[in-house]
């Protein structure tokens, strides 16, 4: 949500009137991606987009920034994620933004952002370029669950979780990506949730 809409994704991504309940005809969002669309957030301006999608003008894949008021892709903010595999499109299933709303915080299934090493989990700047937070430490001594399918961040921590891995399904880092000895659980994460000095997972 961001001012008076609501935006919706899946097998594409829409925008809603939140008075009227119908389509915003003359936002142009699907026009910019082309693929599904897994995770969304939004400031007053900027709606971030995560999925598996293809951008337009040849944007890198699968996390694209577009103007909350019609759709037009924001191409200054163009972070280019890598794959594991060459030919493979790189996926984003969760994002969440700073109390600050001047970080964002990406989950998925990615090895690096701009040729920086980052595994699945990653702080860009919401501004600007979108680049890799320069004290952001890929931290090899935790090895994550792939891919990451949910996030919560709080002002000290990192929390994330995995529906689709098959081992280590939950666990946290500091917010520069230095790992924490947090594992609650070997059972499937479909949700990460954080209040206060509380976790909740389900």
């Amino acid at each position: 949500v961001s001012g008076d809409r609501l935006f919706i994704g899946g097998s594409s991504i829409t925008a809603v009137s939140l008075a009227t309940g119908s389509v915003i005809e003359d936002w142009r969002g699907s026009q910019n991606i082309n693929g599904g669309v897994y995770a969304m957030v939004a400031t007053e301006t900027t709606l971030f987009v995560g999925g598996t999608f293809a951008v337009s003008e040849n944007g890198p894949p699968s996390l694209a920034a577009l103007s909350v008021h019609d759709g037009t892709r924001v191409s200054t903010w163009a972070p280019q994620l890598g794959s594991y595999q060459a030919g493979a499109r790189p996926e984003v299933h969760s994002l969440v933004l700073s109390a600050s709303r001047d970080s964002l915080y990406v989950g998925g299934w990615f090895s690096s952002v701009n040729d920086k090493p980052a595994q699945n989990i990653a702080a860009l700047f919401a501004t600007g370029d979108g680049n890799l937070q320069p004290d952001w430490i890929e931290d090899r001594g935790n090895t994550r669950p792939s891919p990451i399918t949910s996030l919560a961040v709080t002002d000290k921590a990192i929390f994330y979780g995995s529906s689709l891995s098959y081992s280590h399904h939950a666990g946290a880092m500091r917010l520069n990506g230095q790992s924490l000895s947090w594992i609650p659980t070997d059972a499937r994460v479909h949700v990460v949730a954080a209040s206060g000095d509380d976790v909740f997972i389900g």
